[in-house]
């Protein structure tokens, strides 16, 4: 079950970066669905998930403006693939409830 929740966020993180991350986040904060192992404790953190939630209100925000659109592309073409890589580890190596 983790490797199926690792690879689902990992292909989300491709549309979105942030989406993923503040969901599991705040899915292991404030549920008991998704336990993080101890290193991906931070991204339970309050302070990354209003970070990340400033970050998905950005990104959503900058896809609308044609010009702004292009470089906000240009930058998740990076950072997309990061962010599906840290929520792949973190999803794998979390415990599912189930």
């Amino acid at each position: 079950m983790e490797l199926l929740t690792g690879a689902g966020l990992a292909s989300a993180a491709g549309l979105n970066a942030w989406l993923p991350l503040l969901l599991l986040g705040a899915a292991a904060r404030w549920t008991d669905v998704v336990a993080l192992p101890d290193g991906w404790a931070w991204l339970s953190e309050p302070g990354v998930l209003a970070v990340l939630a400033v970050l998905l209100v950005v990104e959503v925000l900058a896809d609308k403006v044609p010009g702004v659109d292009h470089v906000n592309d240009a930058l998740q073409t990076v950072v997309r693939p990061l962010a599906g890589g840290v929520a792949a580890s973190a999803g794998t190596g979390g415990a599912t409830a189930g």
